[in-house]
């Protein structure tokens, strides 16, 4: 969100390798001083049984993926504290074989085809038709959440952005913040070997349908009262997201799904920092109130009327001491706050 970035280690992720020993993975970064553990969806049932039974122990955040063999109710069941993205859910709307042994690849593979042979004939419907479709479903998920009090981080961005990559080509290398993107990302996109034109091949017609779903899911989730993060995913890079630029896209999308202006800010201040509390103790930033974080932006327009407004900002405070827009163009352009 708005807040800081909190130190987290992640566990089940492909880059992190091979888990060998989660409860000491655990245990090792507990005593290194990390605020939460982040799980990815890789996990085997017991190795994130093991994982999430040493964080209890140790009294250590938990947020993540939810693990293909292991499922929403698995993943409520052992108590982990946070969903890392709405996406998460679209696979409760998935029958599946969550026993398999598969490679993370081999994982996606299998998870796409299933999606696109029970899902086609949900492609063209629009989001009203959608919504009377899987209602039930998306209810059911939702009070699950709500029953376990549960948050999950918005991170709509993605959808989106997949969807432009896939049928908006032109309009998305026409980004101006993709100049902070790496040269290879860009070299990959354009030879179509980008992480999400591989995924899709093929199958490009569930992107849309996918996103679609998020969106219910979102307003579902509102109305529902859980506490939702503002959030992106940056990918290490590798899905075309510049971070800075998306938290503003993220602010239009809750805006443009029923949110109003607060609503969406509140997600990366208030309710931000609600979370945080729960990490480390702390909840010193998300509202003006003495005692807390002097972290402050000023902008030129209201930004409860609009919330682009935050785009255009006179100034920032970090930590009680201030920098006008000379000293914030010294290190980024203003675009990327």
């Amino acid at each position: 969100g708005l807040g800081d970035v909190y130190k987290r280690q992640m566990l089940g992720h492909p880059s992190a390798g091979p888990v060998q020993d989660p409860q000491k993975i655990v245990r090792e970064n507990k005593a290194q001083g990390f605020d939460f553990l982040k799980l990815y969806s890789f996990l085997t049932k017991e190795e994130f049984h093991q994982a999430m039974t040493t964080a209890k122990q140790l009294d250590m955040y938990t947020t993540g993926h939810i693990p293909f063999s292991v499922g929403l109710d698995g993943v409520l069941a052992e108590g982990m504290d946070e969903i890392a993205h709405i996406e998460e859910l679209d696979f409760e709307f998935l029958d599946f074989d969550r026993g398999k042994n598969l490679q993370p690849n081999e994982w996606f593979i299998y998870i796409i085809d299933a999606a696109v042979q029970q899902s086609r004939a949900s492609f063209g419907l629009s989001i009203a038709d959608l919504r009377e479709r899987y209602g039930e479903t998306m209810s059911v998920t939702v009070n699950k959440l709500k029953s376990a009090n549960v948050p999950i981080c918005t991170t709509l961005v993605v959808g989106e952005i997949i969807v432009e990559k896939l049928f908006k080509t032109e309009a998305f290398l026409a980004r101006p913040e993709n100049k902070y993107l790496p040269r290879w990302y860009m070299d990959a996109f354009r030879q179509g070997k980008e992480k999400h034109q591989v995924q899709f091949r093929g199958r490009e017609d569930l992107a849309p349908f996918k996103y679609k779903l998020e969106r219910l899911l979102l307003t579902a989730s509102k109305q529902a009262g859980i506490l939702l993060l503002l959030s992106t995913d940056a990918g290490s890079c590798g899905m075309g997201i510049v971070p800075g630029f998306s938290i503003h896209d993220e602010l239009r999308i809750l805006t443009e799904n029923g949110f109003t202006p607060y609503e969406a800010i509140a997600c990366g201040t208030l309710n931000a920092s609600r979370v945080v509390k729960k990490m480390n103790g702390q909840n010193d930033f998300g509202t003006i109130e003495p005692g807390k974080r002097a972290d402050l932006i000023l902008v030129h327009k209201n930004p409860l009327k609009d919330v682009a407004n935050i785009r255009d900002p006179l100034g920032v405070m970090a930590a009680g001491r201030w920098y006008d827009q000379g000293k914030l163009h010294e290190w980024t352009p203003l675009g990327a706050l």
